[in-house]
């Protein structure tokens, strides 16, 4: 049921905790509760924000979530609760280049990872290093492997399809973003351009990386 009555993305500031305004209290309260606690502590330590609450919900109704999150170790910004805004102009949008991505809050991993080992995060993750077979890798955010892949990656874990995979040479394993199908590496780099992975229109597409690729991408 959580996954219909919550749903959870990861951005810059932490996480938005989007609530099904067509449910009742009780219904939220269950299906933030089993989202969390099922997670087994991968949320422990960020900052959390909730969007859409619906209008009929009392401030201790509001406490109560609040709580639900706070006994699995989120932290609530000042003003839990984010409030609808206006779409900006197309003209005041701002572009966000690779180089703003990797000033975001990520996670950092200086080592390559070996058969057998995991690393999950709740934002952004980089990895100085090889990601071998049998590794995986999981990110909330936008996933740069400053080395070869050989292993599974999986970005935008909370459905943001906007993430992107980033290595120096893709040579095998699967790679995912949000909840698009997986997609099979054939030797696609044997090259020392990177590699680009994203999605485009309900499917993963794979591109050689050059700098003037964030005025098209991002």
């Amino acid at each position: 049921m959580s996954q219909n009555v919550i749903k959870i993305k990861g951005t810059r500031e932490g996480l938005i905790i989007h609530l099904d305004s067509r449910r009742s209290f009780n219904d939220l309260k269950e299906g933030l509760n089993e989202r969390i606690t099922t997670s087994k502590g991968f949320f422990k330590g960020a900052k959390f924000t909730f969007e859409h609450i619906p209008e009929g919900l009392s401030a201790k109704e509001q406490k109560e979530l609040e709580a639900i999150c706070h006994r699995n170790g989120l932290i609530p910004v000042k003003d839990s609760v984010k409030r609808p805004h206006k779409n900006l102009p197309q003209t005041q949008k701002k572009m966000v280049t690779p180089e703003q991505l990797l000033a975001e809050s990520c996670t950092l991993v200086t080592r390559s990872l070996r058969s057998g080992q995991n690393v999950t995060c709740p934002n952004h993750l980089v990895v100085m290093g090889d990601v071998n077979p049998g590794a995986q890798v999981s990110s909330a955010g936008s996933v740069f492997i400053l080395g070869t892949l050989r292993g599974n990656v999986h970005a935008g874990i909370f459905g943001d399809e906007k993430a992107v995979i980033i290595a120096c040479s893709m040579l095998e394993g699967q790679l995912r973003i949000a909840s698009l199908p997986f997609y099979e590496i054939k030797h696609y780099s044997q090259h020392k351009q990177a590699v680009i992975a994203r999605a485009v229109s309900g499917r993963l597409k794979l591109d050689t990386y050059h700098s003037s690729l964030y005025k098209k991408y991002f």
